[in-house]
């Protein structure tokens, strides 16, 4: 961030808190250096309040999904005017600010980052109410009727949905063959269309403020939609939201069935468990094509950051994830047929290996270039430091891998890409010897060279009976 960037920032807050409080802003301070959007908090009047803007106040050039700023601010008043628990929306920047584009709203104190959320046992209290708060402020949300919204919202169907995941699954190019099924089954398996209503589009563990006496705010409103309310309570339990409690789907906290309830008591709505079981696996789904969304945006030079080139590796948690969820369905679930050994490394000369001067690389900024950063500087060095160590597991298995993946394919006769295309248009047949088994060794291999610490390889190996 640079002196002229705060300097504009205090300038123009400095008018836009004359005009709504006849005041000047204090303690300004920006909270994130992200490229989606900028948080700056600061007091005036003495209210603590938040400036949400795009960053340079300028909407990105690519549409992303979301809403404009302005039509978010809408959906947060009318939320907020309706028992959500939503920040005030205190006022709008317009021309006169030189901001751009953006929203002015209250500060709610509380934390979003789960591992602080589950390793400080002063939040321990308020987690007991986690799963029930959900559901009551879900409730609440899908309570207000979509003629009330006063912006245009997307309204998606199920059909529209499934139709803008193979648009992405052919635009990006993907072939993962587990996503190609995935799809075939969420086409096979559509529930009834049921009445829409608003949704959050984006409830989910960090977008929750939670204080030491429970839930205190609902924020990032830019993926609302017109929808079916099932949509938003799925999201809340994608795997990947869980943080490291695989076995605590609600957010990494509570369990499906206690939602399912606390959410009929609240609405007077029942979910059935099979409609829920759909929203989740397009839940995933989705959210592994985000991933690769990210690498695109990479690629485009969009945005250059590490973090961005990075987060499309996290496609095979969700390849792992869809396994786990479809393969009871298929009848497909029991032990591993076959061994799943990592390849021994070896030194072939007296020389560094590739491998070992990623070692070193990584050693070095994790027990000294990360020991002395800060803030975002330290957030980028772990970034860096995680890519390396991906880098260096993709030398030394990917090879070894690559072959297994070649030989099992040629047992099935198909090549990869045939592979995916047969898999989505339902012409082979998951009882074919040999392919749950490939399917299932290729998410390990992938997921073992991307995140090996991820929560879900865990309850996999043990699931499959593969040794550790």
């Amino acid at each position: 961030m640079t002196v002229d960037t705060r300097s504009k920032i205090n300038d123009g807050l400095q008018i836009f808190c004359q005009r709504h409080f006849n005041d000047y802003p204090q303690n300004v301070s920006r909270l994130t250096a992200g490229a989606n959007m900028e948080i700056w908090a600061f007091e005036c009047a003495g209210q603590p309040l938040i400036l949400r803007r795009h960053p340079g106040g300028v909407p990105p050039t690519e549409n992303s999904g979301g809403l404009s700023l302005n039509h978010e601010a809408s959906v947060v008043t009318l939320a907020y005017e309706n028992g959500v628990i939503a920040p005030q929306v205190i006022g709008r920047l317009t021309a006169e600010d030189d901001l751009g584009v953006g929203f002015v709203m209250a500060r709610v104190e509380g934390e979003a980052l789960p591992y602080k959320l589950f390793k400080d046992p002063d939040y321990a209290a308020a987690l007991e109410k986690f799963t029930n708060q959900c559901a009551e402020q879900l409730a609440k949300i899908h309570a207000i009727a979509p003629e009330r919204v006063t912006v245009d919202l997307p309204t998606l169907s199920i059909e529209q949905n499934l139709t803008n995941l193979k648009a992405a699954l052919d635009m990006f190019g993907v072939q993962i063959p587990v996503y190609s099924y995935a799809l075939n089954w969420l086409e096979k398996n559509m529930p009834e269309e049921v009445p829409a209503c608003l949704l959050h589009g984006d409830f989910r563990m960090g977008n929750l403020l939670v204080d030491a006496n429970g839930m205190s705010a609902v924020l990032d409103w830019e993926l609302a939609h017109i929808g079916d309310p099932a949509e938003d309570l799925a999201w809340l339990c994608m795997p990947s939201w869980r943080f490291g409690n695989y076995d605590r789907p609600v957010g990494g906290v509570g369990q499906i069935d206690d939602l399912l309830a606390a959410y009929q008591r609240a609405s007077g709505q029942s979910i059935d468990r099979q409609r829920f079981n759909f929203w989740l696996v397009y839940a995933t789904l989705r959210w592994g094509m985000m991933t690769l969304k990210m690498t695109d945006i990479w690629r485009k030079g969009l945005d250059r950051s590490m973090e961005r080139a990075l987060i499309g590796t996290r496609a095979s948690e969700v390849e792992l994830d869809l396994l786990l969820m479809l393969e009871d369905d298929a009848g497909l679930s029991g032990p591993l047929a076959v061994p799943f050994d990592l390849p021994q490394t070896t030194v072939q000369s007296a020389e560094p290996q590739i491998s070992e001067l990623l070692t070193a690389i990584t050693d070095w900024m994790k027990d000294d270039l990360i020991a002395r950063e800060t803030g975002s500087h330290l957030f980028n060095a772990r970034v860096g430091a995680n890519s390396l160590s991906i880098i260096q597991r993709m030398t030394d298995y990917g090879p070894h891998f690559e072959a297994a993946a070649k030989q099992r394919l040629a047992a099935l006769g198909v090549s990869h890409g045939e592979l995916c295309a047969a898999l989505y248009n339902g012409q082979m047949n998951l009882a074919t010897d040999g392919l749950w088994t490939h399917l299932r060794l290729s998410a390990l291999e992938r997921l073992t060279m991307h995140q090996p610490r991820y929560a879900g390889l865990s309850v996999a190996r043990e699931k499959w009976q593969v040794s550790q």
